[in-house]
């Protein structure tokens, strides 16, 4: 009885068992969510982020300051938000491409001296293609 339950045990630390999720595509994992239901997640997460970000901009702060204090931090909670809800089948390498550019985007951004928050979102011309292309109308940064 006992060389069953070590067997049972060594079988679960290898990791037998349903391979449709949890596949990496570098660090991003594959999910179940079919691309309509991923790209409904996607989309709401990011329009809440977004809503979350403008409502923090006011009049309180330089635009310097938003930028630092507000709209760097939501953007990445974005990516990490994308990145959580991994790719749908098929679609890792796609995804990885969309978030590698994004965060690229945003690295650039902050190296400059921007004085408001459309010019640091229109430096995300490149990311924000890759969104549009598959579907991610609502995580694009400038309209």
């Amino acid at each position: 009885m006992s060389i069953v339950v070590v067997f049972a045990a060594a079988a679960v630390a290898i990791g037998c068992g349903d391979d449709s999720s949890d596949e990496s595509a570098g660090d991003l994992t594959t999910s179940s969510l079919t691309k309509a239901d991923y790209l409904q997640q996607a989309n709401k997460a990011c329009v809440g982020i977004k809503a979350r970000m403008f409502k923090s901009l006011g009049p309180k702060q330089s635009e310097g300051e938003s930028i630092s204090a507000v709209v760097v931090p939501a953007t990445e909670a974005q990516i990490d938000q994308i990145r959580a809800l991994g790719a749908p089948q098929d679609d890792g390498e796609e995804i990885e491409t969309l978030l590698t550019a994004t965060q690229q985007d945003l690295d650039a951004a902050t190296k400059q001296d921007l004085d408001t928050p459309v010019e640091f979102f229109e430096q995300f011309g490149d990311s924000d293609k890759l969104a549009r292309k598959y579907g991610l109308d609502s995580c694009a940064f400038y309209l």
